[in-house]
């Protein structure tokens, strides 16, 4: 393993100046991005492009939950445009960016009280409201009805 990688301590603000390009990364450390491949694997599990895709969507869930709107997200941490960051952030958490957001008409200590959330994004955002996905919603039975605004029209004969 690489001494000089080794010897880094904070990834996160390196991957933040390189941002979020494993090859500047390798690059500021200065190694081979090979290199640094190898070593991501060894000491972290997972290539660097996973590594920094994961970070990024920490990152992105930190500043939403905060109350960033997207487009500040979007400009902060260097994403392409809206869908870029949703995908990102459906992929690695499986719902939408906005679904951490904190909720208007929160309580008067800040916290707005949750309808249902999924266990990983209620540890993660406790002060905010989530809708289970259909199939969650199935399994944990009748006490949580997901309505979806098509659910309300009227139906047509």
């Amino acid at each position: 393993m690489s001494e000089r990688l080794s010897r880094i301590r904070d990834w996160e603000a390196l991957a933040r100046q390189a941002h979020f390009q494993p090859g500047l990364m390798a690059d500021l450390c200065p190694v081979s991005l090979r290199q640094m491949q190898r070593f991501f694997v060894r000491r972290f599990e997972r290539t660097p492009r996973q590594w920094t895709r994961e970070l990024r969507c920490r990152l992105a869930h930190q500043l939403i939950a905060q109350g960033w709107s997207s487009k500040a997200v979007i400009e902060e941490l260097g994403f392409a445009g809206g869908s870029h960051l949703s995908r990102e952030f459906r992929k690695f958490y499986g719902a939408a960016p906005q679904t951490c957001a904190p909720l208007f008409g929160a309580d008067a200590d800040g916290r707005s009280r949750p309808v249902a959330a999924s266990a990983a994004m209620s540890r993660s955002c406790p002060n905010v409201a989530f809708l289970p996905q259909p199939a969650v919603a199935r399994a944990l039975g009748p006490a949580i009805v997901t309505i979806r605004p098509r659910d309300l029209r009227p139906k047509q004969a």
